[in-house]
């Protein structure tokens, strides 16, 4: 920490130490295994910080309890249908439907505890019999084998991902292991997830698939029920994994706990002891404007954010990150976290507005069957979670090459950037929902039913197939247009002392 005979400010001269830029955190507060396994659902925000930074054994106690509950449903969902079908029933077709043979008779005998056995072996055994079978049917069993070990690779990349949420201005290696903890935490969500799902297979499925498009309001009621079931869900569980560790809480252990030496905002010229109305030596940025009160302001939308006037900021700034070049010369970035936060949640909560919307209109539109029905709530739930990873995926890459290339120790400067940067995916994101529409929908027939397969060299491909490569290569082009932009608004951000 400094010492205290060194000043933090002076009247027309810059400091040699400006204060912290993280405020003094809360103490932890320890948090039971029951408590936090029942009510970390319903207070994430709460509880989730003093569970991320409290015991490692607790957490993964916590993730075999879940892990546990799951088996527990899934041989529950087992037995149910082989009481009632006996064997003639699989589990296929997405989202999971329950398909079971015309001919399949009703199971009239008693359940008992042999009775449970029996089901139990029938079921090791038609495993062992298809893992036997030839192709790529082994791969069932030895998943089911090492299930636990093999669960804990994607556990680890979700920690990975979601660390920029996790930046509360400790070290990255705390980070991380929050991170993780929180995705521990977030995960016994599952349980009531499942629960919601298996009712969800049980009684909406059928709505689907008799679904009539040209019906207006049948097909709102449809899209309101697929909404409930299977789509708010995943938002609650993206909530709690973003939230359960935004703040950090505990001793004020990291980089952004300490004062910091001033450096110019634009170039990063060490600027200690120069008058406030001077100029920088290197660029000749005013040294005023790299300070509190210079250049970086609040921005309309962290000042009304929570009003008419902050929504109508957001939709402004969509506009203003793409073409306002000074937008992220003048953005705060060492207290706007929060701000910047919610802009993020205000953004894709338009664009999954946006693309529901779309997808609705587009289905009310062509009334030649868009898709199975059946596939509509996977639909749904890819509109929601695919924009949510490209997200984090690009968010995580932009903190490491902060951290690595542009010298940013503190991931809440790089998170910031990242979050406001949101905007940049809208391109990718609409030509993705329009792409998949045009791909899927039977109208496309109309247009390449006439056209030949087209051969390259030994290979040949048909015409909507090329459709589907073009629309790939044009969405990585758009990521890559994504990716450039962030990396312009991590330059802009990288000396900030506001």
């Amino acid at each position: 920490m400094m010492s205290s005979s060194k000043p933090i400010q002076t009247e027309t001269h810059v400091a040699e130490r400006l204060p912290a830029t993280a405020v003094l955190p809360e103490p932890a507060q320890h948090v039971g295994l029951l408590r936090g396994l029942f009510c970390y659902w319903l207070m994430p925000g709460r509880l989730g910080p003093h569970l991320a930074v409290g015991s490692s054994w607790k957490a993964l106690a916590a993730h075999l309890l879940t892990v546990g509950g799951l088996i527990l449903i899934g041989l529950g969902i087992y037995l149910v249908c082989y009481f009632a079908y006996g064997r003639d029933w699989v589990l296929g077709g997405p989202p999971g439907m329950w398909i079971v043979s015309d001919d399949a008779p009703a199971a009239s005998a008693p359940i008992t505890l042999e009775s449970v056995r029996v089901a139990l072996a029938d079921g090791l055994l038609e495993i062992a019999a298809e893992s036997n079978a030839g192709g790529w049917d082994w791969v069932l069993a030895v998943g089911l084998i090492f299930f636990v070990p093999l669960l804990q690779v994607p556990i680890f990349l979700l920690a990975v991902l979601f660390m920029p949420w996790a930046a509360g201005g400790d070290r990255a290696g705390s980070v991380f292991r929050r991170s993780l903890k929180n995705v521990y935490w977030a995960l016994t969500l599952a349980i009531p997830i499942a629960l919601i799902w298996t009712l969800g297979v049980m009684r909406v499925d059928p709505l689907f698939n008799a679904a009539r498009f040209d019906d207006i309001w049948q097909l709102a009621i449809q899209l309101l029920v697929m909404t409930v079931v299977f789509v708010l869900p995943v938002i609650w569980l993206l909530r709690a994994l973003i939230v359960g560790a935004k703040r950090y809480v505990g001793e004020p252990d990291g980089p952004t706990f300490a004062p910091r030496e001033p450096r110019c905002d634009q170039c990063g010229y060490l600027i200690v002891g120069l008058p406030y109305d001077a100029a920088c030596p290197e660029c000749g940025l005013r040294v005023r404007d790299s300070l509190p009160g210079g250049r970086r302001q609040p921005t309309v939308w962290q000042q009304h954010e929570f009003r008419p006037k902050g929504f109508v900021a957001l939709i402004r700034d969509q506009y203003r990150v793409w073409f306002d070049r000074s937008f992220f010369e003048t953005l705060p970035v060492q207290d706007g976290l929060a701000a910047a936060r919610h802009f993020w949640w205000g953004t894709y909560l338009l664009m999954l507005v946006g693309s529901l919307g779309f997808t609705a209109a587009y289905l009310w539109i062509d009334t030649s069957e868009f898709v199975d029905a059946g596939l509509q709530p996977l639909v749904a739930i890819c509109v929601i979670v695919l924009p949510f990873l490209l997200q984090a995926l690009l968010m995580f890459s932009a903190c490491l090459w902060g951290q690595w290339r542009l010298g940013i120790l503190d991931y809440r400067v790089s998170a910031v950037a990242c979050y406001y940067g949101s905007p940049y995916m809208w391109p990718a994101i609409v030509t993705g929902v329009v792409s998949s529409l045009i791909l899927f929908g039977r109208e496309l027939e109309n247009y390449v039913r006439h056209w030949d397969r087209i051969r390259i060299g030994q290979w040949s491909i048909s015409a909507d197939g090329m459709m589907a490569v073009g629309c790939l290569l044009v969405i990585v082009l758009l990521l890559l247009i994504w990716w450039v932009r962030l990396l312009r608004a991590l330059h802009a951000v990288r000396y900030a002392n506001v």
